[in-house]
């Protein structure tokens, strides 16, 4: 789609045991794990939830963040995808995912969003009628120094697709800039490239911002590139 490549990473912690999992087109709505990603199955090392990502991620879902601490087996599953053309390998991932939990798995970790699932709450999200690409992404406010906000993605790079990023966001602007959040997620899903030097706005605003793609896949902030949403105007102070 003239893109980047999309970065499956997905780690489902549990016990196997030697159960096989077996995935179902019916039932799974999957034709099985795309052939240029890996699954792994793995002992759990505690070690590996250190670190300040780790800790973010457990805000996410601290009872579901101790199960997995808990569990003796972990499923790894990572590939990158070169420039898809379609979706069809995250919906054949997902069914892995839900087949992987019907046989075992307790808990999912999602890398790129930050985000801990217990399995009840993975498959109400992401294996139910209909996609919605903004459930594969969080958005994060994180509070500035001056009192502003900075407003950011995670999750986006699973669709070979830049993050967004907007700073010096005043209090009453979060609505409708999460509201612009939302609607560029679904439109680069899509496969939408966003051109430098585009304006957006919202809905009830008359203030402009324009896009610029910046950063690289190294990128700590994002583990992405990002799109940076930047004020037209001098903001007030």
């Amino acid at each position: 789609m003239g893109g980047g490549d999309a970065l499956v990473f997905l780690e489902i912690y549990g016990e196997w045991s030697g159960a096989q999992t077996e995935v179902s087109l019916a039932r799974h709505n999957s034709a099985g794990l795309p052939s240029e990603l890996s699954a792994q199955l793995l002992p759990n090392n505690a070690a590996d939830w250190d670190g300040p990502l780790a800790q973010l991620a457990r805000q996410s879902n601290p009872q579901a963040w101790q199960s997995a601490l808990d569990a003796p087996q972990k499923l790894v599953i990572r590939g990158e995808i070169s420039d898809p053309a379609s979706l069809d390998y995250l919906r054949d991932t997902i069914g892995v995912v839900a087949a992987s939990l019907e046989s075992g798995g307790r808990v999912v970790f999602d890398p790129q969003m930050l985000s801990v699932f217990d399995a009840t709450e993975w498959s109400e999200q992401f294996f139910s009628d209909g996609f919605e690409p903004t459930k594969h992404t969080v958005i994060l406010v994180t509070p500035q120094d001056d009192g502003r906000t900075w407003l950011h993605t995670r999750g986006m790079r699973a669709f070979g697709r830049p993050d967004l990023s907007c700073r010096d966001v005043q209090a009453g602007e979060l609505e409708g800039l999460q509201a612009i959040f939302n609607g560029l997620m679904r439109m680069m899903a899509a496969g939408a490239m966003i051109p430098d030097g585009q304006p957006v706005r919202a809905a009830d605003s008359e203030e402009i911002l324009r896009c610029f793609n910046r950063g690289s896949l190294d990128d700590d902030e994002f583990n992405n590139r990002h799109l940076a949403l930047e004020w037209e105007n001098e903001r007030s102070q």
